[in-house]
């Protein structure tokens, strides 16, 4: 069903079509080479019973209208306030797409159509007919998000490029469950618009990516057990894999298959089925390391990109992790002697058994002790001068009160602050969502200029902040369902707004950080009118009055399953726009790694009373949390300056 193309770069030089991808192989999905009249067009590309707005397809035929080759589609769409169309593409045969690394399409937006909240593309396994069946759920799904600047230049072609790594899988689907995807379908969702125009499409392309991909540890992970085996997705026609791993990124980065076998970053080269490696041993506490994969097929070698993890805080032979190797590890050892098999706290030295190898190990630390890591917040004044707001929870103090929060919701004891449940072991607050229960409580913070006093606690209440940054650390529980058909996704996190009002709620911009899936989403909100630079917006989220101007989603999948139990850190960055300018800027990082943008904002017109002057963290799952689980906070930090992680 493919016509097949080798990305070689002379290739792309004679074509003129397609950036260059590194010797990837690619399967052409769909061209529009073969349809014949619109008729044609529509019997494969049929419109799917469950939208609300109104979409037609027309088959393209001047090539001056293609991306490449000589047809394309052009798909018209209609939507009012918070409509949806789509159209469901169904293929020739099933294809197997945890072959595939990428699917990337061509996609143009017509000149002077009307703004749209998202594009998404969902796939299908398994068989499916016509008429499409609403219940029938897809595997997999993904957005791409426009902001009202260049993210998508009306009348030219860009290329929207899938990693299947890092998209919205089901609960129990994965990439490589993948296997019999029967249909795709595309979609325009207008959000808080009223949308119309027109989008080309063209050559959907499959492409098997012949590096390795999908690492873990995920790159620049934190935290990582001392005990963590390396894996990764072998790169397509791989025969073997040369292994690099070591602490020097300077070596890992240069090193080739000549330097010395296991005395140095080169560990050898590996069968292709051996798609892991195991570093034997612990690995350093607080430790960094870096790695790469390099593919060998029958023709060449792929050198992979360089990985990176930071290993935890630990002690060896702290069994325990009480930060001390004393009697109590001892023990745990005698409790679990000469057992064997994953998961033994005893097995001080990673060989899958407690024998006299682990008590080597604790007697060698007898009576050693480190201390956690100090109080980030611990004269945070002085330190940090840039910082606004620190809380670290170590302190036992009302929330509510002068220099803290003007409100916070403990839910019934759901919301609270716990020894031990924090970063590195440290007193953090534990979120608890019972079955179905959609709010668990949160935080209100007010810093700057505020005109309503009962938001004032004194936070630096004379200056005006038009651009922040703050920070947070989010932890999921082992075991979290961040999605069901019937709860949805996680919902909100944390929002950034400007309180524009004395005697009520009012706002005049919000910079909302929430689920936008199983990854988060920057959704930034202008309240304030274009032609008078007057709050428009009256009282507390105040929909009707909003306008929605960029959500973007970002890339890890922080609320699925696979990314449980692990320590995040989430930065965020908001940046009012100057008068008259439309230079605003909503971001966020994960472990210091850019995840979205949405810039070019006009969050305010010219309005410049009150400027940024409140966060709001929250726990709010929209349609109930699926089952009765746990997330956690700390180490929050508000700032003038970037922050980065704890250290």
């Amino acid at each position: 069903m493919f016509r097949k193309v080798l990305y070689l770069a002379v290739i792309v030089a004679v074509l003129g079509l397609w950036g260059q991808v590194r010797g990837d192989v690619v399967d052409v999905l769909e061209d529009f080479e073969g349809y014949i009249n619109d008729t044609d067009l529509n019997a494969r590309w049929p419109y799917s019973p469950w939208p609300s707005g109104v979409v037609t397809i027309t088959l393209l035929t001047d090539a001056g209208d293609a991306h490449g080759g000589s047809q394309a589609m052009r798909w018209a769409y209609d939507t009012a306030y918070h409509e949806w169309v789509d159209n469901v593409y169904i293929f020739d045969s099933p294809v197997d797409l945890s072959l595939y690394s990428e699917v990337r399409l061509w996609v143009k937006v017509g000149v002077g159509s009307e703004l749209v909240q998202s594009l998404y593309v969902r796939f299908f396994n398994g068989p499916y007919t016509l008429p499409p069946d609403p219940a029938h759920e897809p595997a997999a799904r993904t957005s791409y998000e426009r902001g009202e600047g260049p993210y998508v230049n009306p009348g030219q072609w860009f290329e929207w490029v899938i990693d299947l790594d890092n998209i919205s899988y089901n609960p129990g689907v994965t990439h490589d469950d993948l296997t019999d995807v029967r249909a795709l379908l595309f979609g325009e969702w207008g959000g808080n618009y009223a949308a119309q125009g027109i989008i080309d499409i063209d050559d959907i392309l499959l492409v098997r990516g012949v590096t390795a991909s999908g690492p873990s540890p995920v790159d620049a992970a934190e935290n990582v057990e001392p005990d963590a085996v390396l894996e990764w997705k072998a790169g397509y026609g791989a025969v073997s894999h040369d292994v690099y791993f070591g602490t020097s990124e300077s070596d890992v980065t240069n090193a080739d298959n000549t330097w010395p076998v296991g005395t140095s970053v080169y560990k050898g080269n590996q069968s292709v089925d051996a798609n892991s490696y195991d570093p034997v041993g612990g690995l350093a506490s607080e430790q960094d390391y870096y790695w790469r994969i390099d593919e060998v097929d029958a023709s060449a070698t792929h050198t992979g990109d360089v990985w990176s993890f930071t290993v935890k805080q630990y002690v060896a032979g702290d069994f325990g992790g009480d930060y001390s190797v004393d009697i109590n590890d001892v023990n745990l050892m005698a409790s679990q002697w000469l057992m064997s098999g994953e998961g033994l706290e005893a097995d001080g030295n990673f060989d899958g058994k407690v024998d006299f190898g682990d008590h080597a190990v604790l007697a060698g630390n007898w009576l050693y002790e480190v201390e956690p890591a100090e109080d980030e917040c611990e004269n945070w004044e002085i330190l940090h001068p840039e910082w606004i707001f620190c809380d670290d929870f170590e302190v036992d103090s009302a929330f509510v009160r002068e220099g803290r929060y003007f409100e916070y919701n403990n839910n019934g004891g759901d919301f609270v602050p716990l020894e031990g449940i924090g970063v590195d072991g440290s007193k953090g607050m534990r979120v608890i969502f019972q079955e179905g229960e959609v709010s668990a409580g949160g935080f209100k913070l007010s810093f700057g200029r505020n005109p309503n006093s009962y938001m004032d606690k004194g936070i630096r209440n004379t200056e005006d902040f038009r651009e922040i940054y703050y920070r947070m650390y989010l932890k999921m529980q082992d075991g979290w369902v961040g999605w069901t058909s019937s709860s949805g996704y996680p919902g909100k996190l944390s929002r950034a707004t400007c309180f524009s009002s004395a005697s009520d709620w009012s706002q005049a911009m919000i910079a909302h950080l929430w689920s936008g899936g199983y990854a988060l989403r920057v959704d930034p909100v202008r309240c304030v009118d274009l032609a008078t630079s007057l709050v428009k917006c009256v009282g507390y989220n105040d929909f009707a009055h909003m306008d929605w101007i960029g959500a973007v989603n970002g890339i890890t999948q922080i609320f699925d399953s696979v990314h449980d139990g692990i320590w995040y850190c989430v930065e965020a960055h908001v940046k009012l726009n100057d008068p008259g300018t439309s230079n605003g800027v909503q971001e966020f990082w994960i472990d210091g790694q850019l995840e979205a943008v949405s810039n070019y904002l006009n969050f305010v017109v010219s309005y410049t009373d009150y400027a940024i002057n409140a966060i709001l963290f929250e726990n709010y799952w929209n349609n109930g949390s699926p089952q009765l689980q746990e997330r956690y906070f700390d180490n929050i930090v508000v700032s003038t300056q970037p922050i980065g992680p704890y250290q």
